[in-house]
């Protein structure tokens, strides 16, 4: 596996205003989680082409992590990748992201029955899983259905959009930290089809635990209809601002895979449902 010549990272025939999209999108360092300086593009693996390296020696010590996920790209990846760009350039929507992963794991980082882990020496690993979501329920139905076939799932074109469905601890990667923090730095994994396409930093203090109980009941209180349903409650929040978006003519789609189906029929959507 052999990191691509940052040159290539704009595609010929690219116009300057696509370009500068690209350069506002700050690919960190995948291993050491440098951030370019002066929007210039880091090196990115040559085959799966979603993990960014500052350098041969940073893409060579996280090898061993990421030849696990690396794998060539599909068509539906590259949705993803524009979504995830989407999502990283709007700080209001990175700041819903980090306070449903302080909902998410405010048993850690304020545990009760417990000492939490230590911010000085240690950072967490946080995966967030991305789906494609049918457009349709009745396309949903009809692959979860033990009716449908094997042969009726392939041939039926499904469309879908992408959505955050849940988010985990992967204490197994947690790794000392270079320096002393007096917050918990966390590298957010945005996983898609079981595999890590893209990672960021994110900042979490246990503060910030109340500014997301407030998000979880504004949420319920303006949609009735969510009490009680399935999943991180400010990642449906974030998912219903998609769909509302999308109910204004906004609607980043694209056909569903075969793994994508195999994957709705045998787990749930959680936050997605």
């Amino acid at each position: 596996m052999e990191p691509s010549d940052p040159k290539k990272c704009a595609r010929p025939g690219r116009d300057e205003k696509e370009k500068e999209k690209m350069a506002d999108f700050a690919m960190t360092c995948s291993h050491c989680l440098k951030i370019p300086e002066d929007k210039k593009c880091f090196q990115k693996c040559a085959r799966c082409k979603s993990m960014w390296y500052c350098s041969r020696e940073c893409q060579k010590l996280d090898w061993p992590f990421h030849r696990r996920d690396c794998c060539e790209t599909q068509p539906q990846f590259s949705v993803v990748i524009k979504f995830i760009h989407r999502v990283n350039k709007n700080d209001f929507l990175m700041k819903k992201i980090r306070l449903a992963v302080v909902h998410e794991m405010k048993s850690v980082i304020a545990p009760t029955d417990k000492p939490a882990p230590d911010p000085t020496t240690t950072f967490l690993n946080i995966g967030i899983s991305i789906s494609l979501r049918p457009t349709s329920d009745i396309d949903l139905e009809f692959i979860r259905s033990r009716h449908t076939t094997p042969e009726q799932l392939k041939v039926r074109k499904v469309w879908g959009v992408t959505r955050f469905t849940h988010i985990v601890d992967m204490a197994d990667l947690r790794r000392p930290l270079p320096e002393e923090k007096d917050t918990y730095v966390a590298v957010l994994h945005f996983n898609y089809n079981g595999k890590s396409v893209y990672y960021t930093d994110v900042d979490l203090h246990p503060n910030d635990i109340g500014a997301a109980k407030m998000i979880v009941v504004q949420y319920m209180v303006s949609d009735t209809t969510e009490w009680g349903k399935p999943g991180n409650a400010v990642l449906r929040c974030i998912n219903s601002d998609f769909a509302q978006e999308e109910k204004e003519g906004k609607k980043p789609r694209c056909i569903i895979s075969d793994d994508d189906k195999d994957l709705l029929r045998r787990y749930p959507l959680h936050a997605a449902e």
